[in-house]
């Protein structure tokens, strides 16, 4: 992830932009997703997803909830339909 800084010198506003190439993380997901054939048995550890860190900031920067340290919206985020292209695993977390 990389991180832009932005200035307006009519407005003498700043911002900061964060911009990652995301593309290389939702096809390996993809193919994790298409390929995964365990079920949800063994040992209680599965990999389920992948979620860019700047789609990670964005949300906690929108919502005001750290994925990283809730665990009961990082399930919700991942059991999102909307949100299919951040798992490596099918079915409910």
């Amino acid at each position: 992830m990389q991180r832009q800084f932005l200035y307006d010198e009519g407005s003498e506003k700043w911002g900061i932009r964060a911009v990652q190439d995301v593309q290389p993380i939702l096809d390996a997901n993809k193919a994790a997703f298409d390929h995964d054939n365990r079920g949800w048995k063994g040992d209680g550890m599965h990999h389920v997803a992948r979620i860019p860190l700047v789609v990670i900031e964005k949300f906690k920067v929108e919502q005001g909830i750290d994925l990283l340290t809730d665990q009961a919206a990082m399930r919700q985020f991942l059991n999102d339909p909307d949100n299919r292209y951040f798992r490596t695993k099918p079915g409910q977390i």
